[in-house]
C-alpha cells in the first residue's frame, strides 16, 4: 500500500500510514472490541432488567401484604363488633333492634375496589369475606324488620361469625404471614413502628 500525503497550509506534507488497516490483527482486535462492547451492554441490561423485576416483585408483595393485613384487621374488628352486638341483644333484649345496629367497618373493603392488588388475594378468601358481609347485613336487616326472630337471627349470625373466625381469618393470616417472611428474607421491614 502506498503512503498518501496531504498538503497542509504551512507548506509541509503530513504522511498517513494506513498499512495497519490491511493487517488481520487490526481487524480481529476491532471485531473483538465491538463484540466485547455488545456483550458488556447486553449483560448490564440483563442485570438491570433482573434487578428491576425483583424490585417490582418486592413492591407488589409489600403492597399485597399491607392490603391483606389491613383486611384481616378490619374483618377481625367487625367480628368483635358483631359479637358485642349479639351479647347486647341477649342482655338488653330491646324492643327495637335498630337502636343496637352495629357499625361495621368497610374502609379497606371499599378501597379494595380501586386497588390493583385486591385480586391477588386468594379468591377463596375474598369470596368468603364477601359472602360474610352480605349474609351478616341481611340477617341484621331481617332481625330489625322482625322478619326473623332474634333467637334464630343471632344463632345464624353466631354460626356465620364462627365460620369466618375459624376458617377464613386463619387462611388470610397465613397468607399475609408468608408474604411477611418473604419480604423479611429480602431485607424489607414491614413492621413500621414509631420510637
Amino acid at each position: 500500500m502506498e503512503r498518501k500525503s496531504e498538503p497542509v497550509s504551512n507548506g509541509r506534507k503530513i504522511h498517513f500510514d494506513n498499512s495497519e488497516l490491511v493487517k488481520t490483527s487490526f481487524w480481529v482486535s476491532q471485531l473483538l472490541m465491538v463484540l466485547a462492547t455488545v456483550l458488556g451492554v447486553y449483560l448490564a441490561a440483563q442485570q438491570g432488567l433482573s434487578q428491576a423485576i425483583k424490585f417490582d416483585s418486592l413492591v407488589n408483595t409489600q403492597n399485597n401484604y399491607h392490603l391483606q393485613r389491613a383486611l384481616y384487621d378490619e374483618v377481625r374488628d367487625n367480628l368483635q363488633t358483631l359479637e358485642a352486638y349479639m351479647a347486647d341483644i341477649d342482655k338488653q333484649r330491646p324492643l327495637d333492634l335498630k337502636s343496637l345496629h352495629p357499625q361495621l367497618s368497610d374502609f379497606v373493603w371499599q378501597n379494595m375496589y380501586y386497588s390493583a392488588n385486591a385480586l391477588e388475594t386468594p379468591a377463596e378468601i375474598l369470596t368468603a369475606i364477601r359472602r360474610f358481609r352480605i349474609e351478616s347485613a341481611q340477617l341484621i336487616e331481617k332481625m330489625e324488620k322482625q322478619e326473623l326472630s332474634r333467637g334464630v337471627g343471632t344463632t345464624r349470625l353466631r354460626a356465620l361469625v364462627g365460620k369466618i373466625s375459624a376458617d377464613t381469618l386463619p387462611k388470610l393470616q397465613l397468607n399475609f404471614q408468608r408474604m411477611e417472611l418473604e419480604l423479611q428474607r429480602s431485607g424489607v421491614d414491614v413492621n413500621i413502628t414509631e420510637e
